[in-house]
């Protein structure tokens, strides 16, 4: 099985639209792909919700039926399992890029994993650090592709 560390962005895209290559990707790759992210983005899911409602121009009930079905597709991990030299060191890789991402990055270091995210900014600023471990969304879909053929 595949694991790569969702980012937010890519939760969020799902929630505006399921039927996109990303919410495909998303909520239709169980049989090949698992998805990891770290705890908080559940708190960062529910303290956007009044905007992502907005946004998916979706009511209340379709938010919680929504977020229930994105949320069965993660694994969500607890940050205590990081060890502290890891947190500091993805903390030092980022703060000039967008410190808001610690978290992706420690994941991704402590297990290995590429992150997959749609942000080209933090893509391009990490690898501008030496920091190259992400997936995007089209090397998704052609790695899917392979591994269903």
């Amino acid at each position: 099985m595949n694991i790569y560390i969702v980012d937010t962005n890519i939760v969020y895209s799902t929630f505006l639209n399921t039927q996109s290559n990303i919410g495909d990707l998303l909520l239709n790759s169980d049989d090949v792909f698992e998805f990891y992210a770290p705890s908080y983005l559940r708190e960062e899911i529910q303290n956007h919700k009044d905007n992502i409602i907005q946004y998916a121009k979706i009511d209340a009930v379709e938010f919680e039926e929504l977020k229930h079905l994105i949320f069965q597709q993660l694994t969500f991990l607890s940050d205590q399992i990081i060890p502290f030299p890891i947190w500091y060191e993805s903390a030092q890789l980022v703060r000039e890029v967008d410190p808001d991402d610690i978290a992706f990055v420690a994941y991704s270091k402590y297990y290995n994993k590429d992150i997959w995210t749609g942000d080209k900014q933090f893509i391009e600023g990490m690898k501008a650090k030496g920091f190259n471990h992400f997936v995007t969304t089209p090397q998704l879909i052609t790695i899917r592709e392979e591994l269903r053929a």
